[in-house]
């Protein structure tokens, strides 16, 4: 795994730790557990990121209890997801993509200016042209995440 994503599985891990020690509930990833788990977060976590802990947590429990991805894909587990998913359904907005003439008025707003706003110019015309994502023109301020491979 990538360092961001074992970042963010041990994250989820601890999430699903304390909710098991604040219901004294067995950590043992049994359907009913996981089930009343993905209630549980969905009150506070887009219910669309709750698959995502849910992954998190069943590949962090996998050494210790094999049968997590049993659990997983028990049907009581994947109906309170799409029941979840169902109850808090909202419509998805995305903003306006990027246009050319958007990269060249930002460009011309910034020249001259700190060195930071030239950066930020810069960093947005390189990864609009070059179809970067962000991740790959910042440097992690974490030294775990910073990797030179990207």
């Amino acid at each position: 795994l990538e360092a961001g994503s074992r970042v963010a599985y041990s994250s989820h891990l601890r999430s699903y730790v304390g909710f098991c020690r604040r219901h004294g509930l067995s950590y043992e990833p049994t359907p009913d557990t996981l089930s009343l788990y993905i209630a549980y977060e969905s009150h506070f976590i887009d219910a669309r990121s709750v698959k995502s802990y849910l992954s998190g947590v069943c590949h962090a429990l996998e050494p210790i209890f094999p049968d997590v991805r049993t659990a997983r894909a028990s049907s009581l587990v994947k109906n309170t997801i799409a029941g979840r998913l169902k109850m808090s359904q909202s419509a998805v907005t995305r903003k306006s993509p990027l246009a050319a003439s958007d990269i060249d008025r930002i460009i011309t707003k910034y020249n001259g200016g700190s060195y930071d706003d030239i950066l930020f110019a810069c960093l947005l015309a390189v990864g609009f042209n070059g179809l970067h994502r962000l991740g790959e023109l910042a440097w992690p301020d974490s030294k775990s995440l910073q990797s030179t491979r990207k």
